[in-house]
């Protein structure tokens, strides 16, 4: 084992239920609903230009869709006891959603033109999404939930948040948790494995990205300040890495092979570099940087 320290300054209509409210003073709403099954029920408020379409085939899942302005969505539960909710204020919002499986789940909530493509497909998923002007994954690349009792959001965010921001990636295997904020910043995480954990905070005009494959895998991203770069990869299990960045324009990156691996990387000033390389058991390392400029390396191996 080594330990290093750097200091460097989401055809039939069958038995279910559909409620829906349409006031036409904001313009003409569209909805269409497909339920095949038993005691489906959806609920739709819709107030201006929307157009809906909900597809429901199973036994007791539900929708709850509310559209105030411009917006659109496409939703298909597939399974039992799936759950969608969400809310809608404001034009150009976009929201694709599909969940395959049951019990599955997504709320999500969004202001001021923000798009969400979600997939989940497996049992017990769980999405919560709020968005204020940005985007979740795409209609060509969603973002996907594939496996058993992944998580997105948290307990203690409430949502994964954005504002301003952009977000793309997946979660497959069982018991994978995304905790996520965004504010003006880019990201990507993609989990393969299980009981794999990664934090996301962006403040400011940063780019990060994690990529966990194995299990038991802990990721903690902190940026605050404009054009940073962070990157975290772990293969393996049990890796655990912690990356905190302030200022402008430094450049993080930390990359995990083996088992039991540590890494703590803190980085506050400018144009700062620092890279940590760890392959094999139970190393240890710890870089800190203050200043302008600077530069490390640390590599690790058996």
């Amino acid at each position: 084992m080594r330990k290093t320290l750097v200091i460097s300054g989401f055809l039939a209509f069958a038995v279910g239920a559909v409620f829906a409210l349409n006031d036409g003073k904001q313009g003409t709403s569209d909805a269409t609903v497909l339920q095949q099954g038993n005691e489906n029920t959806a609920s739709l408020s819709q107030w201006g230009q929307s157009h809906v379409t909900i597809e429901q085939i199973g036994d007791k899942n539900t929708a709850d869709a509310g559209f105030i302005i411009g917006s659109d969505l496409e939703l298909l539960q597939q399974g039992n006891e799936n759950l969608y909710f969400s809310w809608t204020i404001n034009d150009g919002t976009t929201a694709m959603i599909k969940q395959q499986g049951d019990q599955n789940l997504v709320h999500y909530e969004t202001w001021y033109g923000s798009t969400a493509y979600i997939d989940q497909v497996g049992d017990l998923n769980k999405a919560y999404l709020s968005q204020d002007g940005s985007e979740f994954g795409s209609e060509s690349n969603p973002f996907l939930q594939e496996g058993e009792g992944n998580y997105l959001g948290g307990k203690v965010f409430t949502y994964a948040y954005q504002k301003d921001a952009a977000f793309s990636g997946f979660q497959q295997g069982d018991h994978n948790t995304i905790l996520l904020e965004q504010f003006g910043a880019t990201a990507q995480i993609e989990q393969s494995g299980s009981h794999n954990k990664a934090l996301l905070l962006q403040h400011g005009g940063g780019d990060a990205s994690i990529v966990q494959t194995g299990d038991h895998h802990i990721a903690s991203i902190l940026q605050n300040g404009g054009e940073m770069y962070s990157n975290i990869i772990q293969t393996g299990e049990n890796h655990t890495a912690t990356q905190t960045q302030k200022g402008e324009g430094n450049t993080g990156i930390i990359h995990q092979d083996g088992a039991g691996n540590t890494a703590i990387q803190h980085q506050d000033g400018t144009n700062i570099w620092g890279q940590i390389l760890q392959s094999g058991q139970g190393n240890e390392a710890i870089m800190i940087q203050l200043g302008n400029g600077n530069q490390a390396t640390v590599i690790q191996s058996p």
